[in-house]
């Protein structure tokens, strides 16, 4: 029978890494922007716009905006049971 040795992976300390430490920073500063409830709508709403305008093709558009209609009753609906 054929044994396969398994190499143990190194646990290196990757709070000492830059990529760690730049990361953390722009994930508070998004955190700080994010609390903003109108900041959060207002984002969504820019990132929604550029998708229909540059991304989804025109004939894909209705049936989109039908499913996130729809999509976004159905939180409304289960955000009012809780």
């Amino acid at each position: 029978m054929l044994k396969l040795k398994l190499r143990k992976k190194k646990n290196k300390d990757i709070t000492n890494q830059w990529t760690y430490k730049v990361g953390r920073k722009i994930g508070t500063q998004l955190d700080k922007l994010f609390i903003n409830k109108k900041f959060t709508v207002a984002f969504i709403a820019a990132l929604l716009l550029i998708l229909f305008i540059f991304i989804v093709p025109i004939q894909n558009n209705i049936i989109t905006v039908s499913l996130l209609v729809v999509l976004l009753i159905i939180h409304f609906i289960l955000k009012r049971k809780k």
